[in-house]
């Protein structure tokens, strides 16, 4: 038992030396304000409730366009935070272009238009509000000469109203 407790109080005056030793330096260490840069998207903290996100993942050649890529009902009503969407390669000529659109009943919710290979791009969002049980589409649109996209991504970022 003194042995135990001998051990612990060593424990305790190497952890106040050490700190002792590293307080001049922690305002190196950590900044004493939070950073003026915000996020494109919000940012809730892990575990924050009502937040869900949907990612789609299509591992293959997309070469024309795609209605109702994705199809599902919104189970409950939500704000759509953000869409973001990227694809591992892109091909074609005459200027290809490449769109998804997330769509609510028919009516246009958000777009994205990845361009650059492995770079994830923020959507444009057009109308946030989802209603409960909302009949939801994903549509991918190309248009040039020979348009392709390699596995492309969309994520869905909602929270829950």
């Amino acid at each position: 038992m003194k042995g135990k407790a001998l051990a612990l109080f060593a424990v305790a005056v190497a952890l106040g030396a050490a700190l002792a030793f590293l307080s001049p330096f922690a305002s190196r260490l950590m900044p004493l304000a939070p950073s003026a840069v915000e996020a494109a998207t919000d940012n809730p903290a892990q575990g924050a409730p009502g937040y869900f996100v949907m990612t789609y993942h299509f591992d293959s050649q997309l070469t024309a366009t795609v209605a109702d890529k994705a199809q599902w009902k919104q189970p409950w009503p939500s704000r759509l935070v953000a869409m973001k969407c990227s694809g591992r390669a892109f091909g074609g000529s005459g200027g290809p272009t490449y769109t998804w659109t997330l769509q609510e009943a028919a009516g246009t919710v958000a777009t994205c238009a990845p361009t650059t290979a492995a770079t994830e791009v923020e959507g444009t969002i057009s109308d946030a509000a989802i209603a409960d049980e909302a009949s939801m589409t994903l549509d991918y649109a190309a248009t040039g000469t020979s348009p392709t996209q390699d596995d492309a991504t969309v994520i869905l970022i909602f929270k829950r109203e």
